[in-house]
């Protein structure tokens, strides 16, 4: 039976894709950069930053640096806080948890972005369970972060369902046992994600 039901973060908590594009959209804005001149630049520090080794401050002299110009620090906090929100997502997340559920986050993520959205959006009694790959030192790639969720969860994998916009990160969680749903963040189909969702618990 389904007691706790894993949320990917960007792509289905979000309305981009990634959270570097998110990330991306607000640092371009407010300084002229060219969008796609930036990501590459950003996404060079994307592995330390996605599994804890560096958080933005440590990176932004040097992203700056190779940038070719100084951003300011403030602009990190912002761009953070300025990730657009699927509210009907949350909404849902929100009605499971009244109905009981047990609810978590399974996502490679930064950890002083994560920290940073869940105060924002004061959601620390929204997540009874937090796998942040830059907290858990592994990505979704490997077992680890789901054994993590699993065991911060206190719950069997036969009782665990996953959500993720990525079709290759639902293949390990389901090799372990999850239940697994594919959201397609391009749709964006909050309510046919709705259906699937009763539907599977109907049958665990």
């Amino acid at each position: 039976m389904i007691t706790t039901i894993f949320f990917d973060f960007d792509g289905v908590i979000t309305i981009d894709p990634k959270g570097s594009l998110s990330f991306a959209n607000y640092i371009v804005q407010k300084t002229g950069l060219d969008h796609a001149f930036f990501l590459e630049k950003y996404r060079e520090f994307g592995e330390d930053l996605l599994t804890g080794k560096k958080n933005h401050q440590d990176i932004w002299p040097e992203l700056s640096a190779n940038l070719g110009m100084k951003i300011d620090e403030a602009f990190i906090e912002e761009a953070f806080e300025a990730t657009p929100i699927n509210q009907e997502v949350v909404t849902l997340i929100k009605e499971l948890k009244e109905q009981g559920y047990q609810i978590g986050l399974i996502t490679d993520n930064k950890n002083d972005r994560m920290n940073s959205l869940i105060e924002f959006h004061q959601w620390a009694d929204l997540f009874d369970v937090l796998a942040i790959s830059a907290q858990v030192g592994s990505r979704k790639n490997t077992e680890e972060i789901y054994h993590y969720a699993l065991a911060a969860g206190k719950v069997a994998p036969a009782d665990a369902l996953f959500i993720d916009n990525t079709l290759k990160n639902l293949e390990i969680p389901k090799k372990i046992g999850f239940q697994t749903i594919y959201f397609d963040d391009s749709q964006k189909d909050v309510a046919a994600l709705t259906k699937e969702l009763s539907q599977l618990i109907a049958n665990s």
